[in-house]
Formats: structure tokens, sequence, C-alpha cells
């Protein structure tokens, strides 16, 4: 299971995250499509794959749709969130 207690995340990093996640429910409400899961979900599997991964957020907020919608969907599939890991050889484009 993962210990959110041993992350450490800036109020920056957790800013710029909220953000990503605004990013994607501003999207979903344009398309008019479901939330892919919910919000609190979508923050946490962020900062742990930031964590793990060493996500560029700023350059993921502000990144193209296609590049940035391959994280996010990458992530939300990929990630084993009893370990923390990404499977199935899954790098986001945003990983450093």
């Amino acid at each position: 299971m993962i210990d959110f207690s041993k992350i450490k995340t800036s109020k920056k990093e957790m800013e710029l995250i909220a953000k990503i996640v605004d990013r994607v429910i501003n999207k979903v409400r344009e398309e008019e499509v479901q939330m892919p899961i919910p919000r609190a979900s979508l923050m946490m599997d962020l900062t742990v794959v930031h964590h793990k991964y060493s996500l560029r957020l700023n350059d993921m907020l502000e990144g193209g749709d296609f590049d940035f919608f391959h994280d996010i969907y990458g992530i939300i599939k990929h990630l084993d969130r009893e370990t923390g890991e990404l499977k199935d050889c899954f790098l986001p484009r945003y990983a450093r």
C-alpha cells in the first residue's frame, strides 16, 4: 500500500497538480464525456507518479492536448495503486 505520509510534495507542486486536474475536468466538461476517475483519485495518482518519476509538472500543464492526455490516461491505466509503480513499460512523456 502506498504510504502518503512518506511522500513529500511542496505547496507549489500541489498547486500545479491541482491545475492539471482542473485542466482534465474542464476538457471533460467541454467534450461532454465522463470523468475517467474521481478528482481526488487523480490528484493522488499524479502525486504518486510525480514522486516516483519526477514529472515536469509545469511543462505538462502547458503542453498540448495530445501529449497531456497521453500521460493522464496512461497514468490512470497503468498505475499500480498498491505499489505506486507504472506497469506495462509505460513512462509518461513528461517524466524527467
